[in-house]
């Protein structure tokens, strides 16, 4: 079972339009575009959620186990 993963709406639209891009709806460079982004991002998005599902559209630092405090 998939853990609910908290997102900001432009997560949400982030994370859209990368899946329309490894589906193969939509190219890196609309994808680029429609973000804001380099096609260079966009590739390193692409291999970030497919290795690590939706949890990888989420900042690296966000998406950390928090440690406890000393």
């Amino acid at each position: 079972m998939e853990e609910a993963l908290n997102m900001k709406n432009g997560e949400v639209d982030k994370l859209r339009t990368i899946r329309y891009i490894l589906e193969g709806k939509l190219k890196w460079l609309d994808g680029a575009r429609i973000l804001k982004l380099s096609e260079r991002q966009i590739g390193r998005l692409c291999a970030r959620v497919r290795k690590e599902g939706n949890r990888g559209i989420l900042h690296g630092l966000r998406a950390a186990v928090q440690q406890p405090p000393r």
